[in-house]
């Protein structure tokens, strides 16, 4: 199972200094990725839901910086040699298609190929109102859209495209992605029709904040969409992103929340193992400070070498 490492690019911990901190210590540590999340405007008023788990009570002005995902990995990529490169996840109806795949392609190029595309349909009406981004009621089919325009627009000479919700006139775009066909797509959400897409148009799937029971109860829908579609999973990623906190306190632990002692973390990510899991992303806890970030980072190291090395 491989270990990545969330760069807490937004909310109050969030800044340069960190972001830079984090990347180069997961790289030295041996981890496989860095992990950057999206928004691009936190609403003042939202009725919006969180749909992964209850509200964690941050207000909106302190989860109002969120430094822009591709742009962050684009410095993270300035830093870094080896680590993948990824975001969790992009929420690809809200950004104008053509520009955000010419935004991918050169990240991918200027990386030399360190791209995983985490990609998603978003869950908050007010950002795309914001936006005047595609219709909120039909992202999930403007998100497949778009990316069948990525696609092309990462292969061909010359492509043009005429969709429901985006027409192109002939255009070339260059750089392509070093990746190719393309870099890998990863569909976060953990709805039918998500599971539904990863399996149709994917390299995996990219649930968050999910325990082990129910990320197996997950792989055996999974499976059968896969067997719907005649789909081999060989090589196909099931990356899960959680909190873990090695030393803190487990009394009122969420069950993804891998928190205690470091044989109690041990054991729980054996336990994502076992259930399918082959990409873990960690979200740092305590995380108030840079310096606890990377305190738990290096007490992670030590604890998931056994399981990163399977």
């Amino acid at each position: 199972m491989r270990i990545g490492i969330h760069l807490a690019n937004w909310g109050p911990w969030a800044s340069p200094a960190a972001i830079a901190a984090l990347a180069q210590r997961a790289e030295a540590l041996g981890f496989d990725s860095v992990w950057v999340s999206d928004h691009v405007v936190a609403p003042v008023a939202s009725a919006s839901s969180y749909p992964y788990r209850p509200q964690s009570g941050l207000t909106p002005d302190r989860a109002a910086t969120h430094y822009e995902p591709l742009v962050t990995l684009a410095y993270v990529a300035g830093l870094t040699q080896r680590v993948r490169l990824g975001t969790s996840v992009l929420i690809v109806p809200l950004r104008n298609p053509v520009y955000t795949a010419k935004l991918i392609a050169t990240l991918d190029a200027l990386s030399g190929g360190r791209v995983i595309l985490g990609v998603g349909v978003g869950w908050l009406a007010e950002e795309f109102r914001a936006l005047e981004a595609a219709p909120f009621a039909q992202r999930g089919a403007v998100l497949e859209e778009y990316l069948r325009l990525y696609q092309a627009l990462w292969s061909d000479d010359v492509t043009t495209f005429a969709g429901a919700y985006y027409r192109l006139d002939p255009v070339r775009a260059y750089p392509k992605p070093i990746q190719q066909p393309r870099p890998p797509l990863w569909f976060g959400g953990h709805s039918r029709p998500a599971l539904r897409r990863a399996v149709r148009y994917g390299e995996g799937w990219h649930p968050v904040r999910i325990s082990p029971a129910t990320l197996r109860e997950a792989m055996g829908e999974l499976r059968r969409f896969a067997e719907e579609q005649q789909r081999d999973l060989a090589g196909f990623a099931v990356a899960v992103r959680c909190d873990i906190g090695i030393g803190l306190p487990a009394d009122n632990a969420q069950d993804w929340q891998l928190f205690g002692p470091a044989d109690v973390v041990a054991e729980q990510l054996a336990r994502y193992q076992e259930a399918g899991c082959t990409d873990l992303m960690a979200e740092l806890h305590p995380r108030e400070t840079t310096a606890q970030m990377l305190e738990a980072m290096e007490r992670l190291a030590e604890v998931a070498q056994p399981v990163a090395g399977q």
